[in-house]
């Protein structure tokens, strides 16, 4: 509230004929043109309320009076000051005073004439807004009328204080929040107050309630002790009236709060998620004020300072987290929440190549990290059925099994983790493919003997009569200048890793000069690979030569060893005779009979010790078409509903092939069917493959079996494959799936044959009670003894609880975990 001062300014009249209009601002200096103040004149002031109190704004009415015994008229200046001297208020003549209002102060307009002595000059006051004490100041001039200032008397009217009574809220005015429970002073400015009543209201003013009663006004503050239950609040205010005039009083200028300690009306709330997923904890809290603070383990998390805290899962941020919820009137920590991050798989250790002897032990190993960690081992990129443990083992190696592995760790949380490839690389014993062969050198000519092995890492010792050659190391041997000390039998030891063998001894013939050398431009011939029902043809010019100084005498040239009739010696042979450096030439071809490779040689008869043979060789072989599986089996499938899998189409053969045909055939239901299969003939290369994508939506609840027939050709031979396709159409009769468990059980082999082990895992604090055998309609079949331990395993012999073998179908296993029954296919296919 602005409190109202009032100051009186009187205006000490000069001779009436000086200031006979009247004259301000002399309330303070007086008269001096007059002399000094005279106490014959004296002068009174009076209000027609009797008192010289009011409130800011309101008017009071007032009386200055003159008086002197024998002077004639009087004139005046009249003046409300505030406490710095300044005309405060404001000043009205009444009605017939005689006053004027001039600079703010009220002057004569005349001199006014004594009556019985007196000059009355009634006039009013209104307060200012602002309360406190104002000051009531006169100056009057008692004059003879003699036209100067000779005999004239002016004298001051003693300050008389004008009190605007007021009160001004100081504290709470406004925007405070003050806590229940809590002790605070309520504080005011007063003026012309004797006591004080305090009021409280919560709704903004509308209503209000009494605190204190008679509170000295002049103390200027109260204590409050807050009740503790006290309402929290936002609306506040106070009060604070005049014990005696209830019409004055001022309000806080704006509401303030009371609030308690904060109150939490909603708990943050446990979380498990996967890392990189979002998490969101909130808290709901009442109180004005609030502020919070997230804590992860009970350490504060930079920040984290709203009702709700967001973040990305990583591992390092799972643990235990709450909130601290504060205000000015206290804090209150939540609940403790735990947050698990479950990891995505991470491979921690890749697998590693292999270089392993056929016959031996194969073992791949990967390491990760993660939640519920799952494995598949792929070969040059496709899943190894039944392969999925941290360790794939292949017990016994054969070539087939070169390629490249790897795994892909899949858990509870995407992305899968895909391992390095690891290089399978598979030796074999060495395998001599061509032998070294018999030569007859003259002395001081080169001789050089060349073997041929199939398989890696070789290494090589050439023999002579068993003893093994120093240096001679390499595939080939070479005797720069034969000597008749170097003939004799000349083998090769080939060796690595996981095995030897030794070459056919080749004889080494020394001639002198003067006889006939039957020589050979090459030792071997190879007509490759040539399909069943076709052949080649080679001509070998000058093939046959004599190296020697006589002549050549060759009586015969013949084909013999194991595969003789796989060849043809279709001209050059028969008798003949070569003079030195004549030559001749050998037609030959290969017609194979079999797959395989097929070997023989030519053999010389002529005028000369230990002649060479001519080596051949070729492979006969027919179009080559495999699958990856010979059986496409999708287990089981809910009517309804679909699935699909791939069947690989693979040309492991050096021929191409041409696929002509894909045939599923008639099915009435048609439970199969290829999905947008590639048009045929599908060529394919050595080493290509095709993929077929398969589908599986059965129709009624029973095993389906439907073959694929694929055929394909390479020039002249053709060929079929069959892959079966099966599956299980899938609506037990009488018997309901439980809510989904984490349960895994695993069953081998699938299809059952002539007895399965089943292996199981429950979740922690599970026990199997028990495993029965079901048929599809409902009747139990057999029950299977269990140990009701959370893991085991299960042995079913495929008999009935009568003993008899059950017959080829569907049968269902059954698994009692706690009040609930899972179920699970079995295919029996005997």
């Amino acid at each position: 509230m602005v409190a109202l001062y009032l100051f009186a300014f009187a205006i000490p009249l000069a001779p009436a004929l000086g200031y006979s209009s009247g004259a301000t601002g002399l309330t303070i200096s007086g008269c001096t043109c007059h002399g000094s103040a005279n106490s014959a004149t004296t002068l009174t002031a009076q209000s027609s309320s009797g008192s010289f109190r009011t409130r800011p704004g309101q008017t009071l009415n007032l009386t200055v009076i003159v008086a002197h015994n024998s002077q004639q008229a009087a004139g005046i200046n009249i003046a409300v000051h505030n406490q710095s001297g300044q005309n405060a208020g404001s000043l009205a003549p009444a009605s017939g005073s005689g006053l004027q209002l001039s600079s703010g102060e009220l002057t004569h307009s005349q001199p006014k004439t004594m009556n019985n002595g007196q000059a009355s000059f009634a006039f009013s006051w209104t307060a200012p807004n602002m309360p406190g004490n104002y000051t009531l100041r006169a100056v009057g001039n008692a004059v003879n009328g003699n036209g100067n200032t000779g005999g004239d008397a002016w004298n001051f009217l003693t300050p008389v204080t004008i009190t605007v009574a007021g009160i001004t809220v100081l504290e709470p005015n406004g925007g405070e929040t003050w806590c229940a429970g809590s002790t605070k002073s309520i504080r005011w400015n007063s003026v012309g107050v004797d006591y004080v009543i305090i009021e409280l209201s919560s709704n903004g003013g509308q209503t209000w309630t009494t605190l204190a009663t008679n509170v000295p006004a002049s103390a200027g503050n109260w204590s409050w002790s807050i009740p503790a239950n006290q309402p929290a609040g936002s609306q506040y205010r106070i009060r604070i009236s005049d014990a005696a005039d209830a019409q004055l009083f001022d309000v806080s200028d704006a509401n303030f709060s009371i609030s308690g300690p904060p109150n939490i009306t909603q708990q943050p709330q446990p979380q498990t998620v996967c890392e990189g997923s979002q998490v969101s904890f909130s808290v709901g809290a009442q109180g004005a004020g609030l502020s919070y603070q997230w804590r992860l383990n009970g350490q504060n998390i930079p920040g984290a300072t709203s009702a709700t805290y967001q973040f990305i899962a990583t591992p390092s941020a799972a643990g235990i987290y709450d909130v601290v919820v504060s205000n000015a009137c206290g804090s209150v920590a939540s609940d403790t929440v735990r947050l698990t991050v479950k990891e995505r798989p991470r491979i921690t250790q890749q697998p590693q190549s292999l270089t392993v002897c056929v016959g031996q032990q194969a073992t791949f190993r990967v390491s990760a990290t993660g939640t519920n960690l799952r494995y598949q081992w792929r070969k040059n990129g496709v899943d190894i059925p039944g392969a999925t443990s941290a360790t794939y083992v292949i017990a016994s190696v054969q070539p087939t099994d070169s390629g490249s592995y790897d795994v892909v760790v899949t858990g509870d949380c995407e992305p899968p983790a895909q391992s390095a490839s690891a290089q399978l690389t598979v030796v074999e014993p060495p395998t001599i493919t061509q032998h070294p062969q018999s030569q007859s050198v003259r002395v001081g000519q080169p001789v050089t003997f060349t073997v041929q092995a199939r398989g890696i890492e070789l290494q090589y010792q050439w023999r002579k009569n068993g003893v093994a050659i120093a240096g001679a190391t390499q595939p080939t041997y070479t005797i720069a200048s034969v000597q008749p000390a170097d003939a004799g039998l000349y083998d090769c030891l080939v060796w690595n890793s996981c095995g030897q063998t030794i070459s056919n001894p080749a004889r080494l013939t020394v001639t002198q000069p003067g006889q006939p050398i039957l020589a050979l431009r090459q030792s071997s011939v190879d007509f490759g690979v040539v399909e069943l029902g076709d052949s080649t043809a080679l001509t070998l010019q000058g093939i046959v030569y004599n190296a020697g100084d006589d002549t050549l005498r060759v009586s015969s040239v013949q084909l013999a060893g194991e595969h003789a009739g796989d060849f043809r010696l279709v001209s050059g042979g028969g008798s003949f005779t070569l003079a030195p450096g004549q030559e001749r030439s050998l037609s030959l071809a290969f017609v194979p009979t079999a797959v395989g490779e097929r070997r023989a040689e030519i053999r010389f008869t002529a005028n000369v010790a230990s002649p060479p043979s001519l080596l051949l060789s070729g492979q006969g072989t027919l179009p080559q078409l495999v699958t990856s599986t010979d059986v496409v089996d999708f287990d089981t499938v809910t009517l309804g509903q679909s699935a699909e899998q791939t069947l690989v189409l693979k040309n492991p053969g050096p021929l191409t092939v041409h696929v002509e045909e894909l045939d599923l055939g008639i099915s009435i239901d048609m439970a199969f069917e290829l999905v947008a299969p590639p048009p045929t003939p599908i060529r394919l290369d050595s080493g290509q493959s095709v993929e077929l994508k398969i589908r599986f939506a059965p129709h009624e609840e029973r095993l389906y079996e439907q073959p694929l027939r694929i055929a394909y050709r390479g020039q002249f031979q053709r060929d079929t494959l069959t892959v079966l396709l099966r599956g299980v159409g899938k609506q037990p009769v009488g018997i309901r799936e439980a809510a989904e468990m984490p349960i895994r059980v695993h069953i081998t082999p699938m299809p059952v044959t002539e007895a399965c082990v089943i292996t199981y895992e429950l979740p922690t604090g599970y026990q199997l009670k028990s495993a029965v055998i079901v048929a599809t309609d409902g009747r139990v079949i057999g029950h299977l003894p269990v140990s009701g331990t959370p893991t085991g395993r299960l042995l079913w012999d495929t008999r009935a609880q009568t003993g008899s073998p059950c017959a080829t179908g569907l049968y269902w296993l059954r698994l009692h975990v706690g009040s609930r029954c899972y179920t699970f296919p079995l295919l029996l296919q005997r």
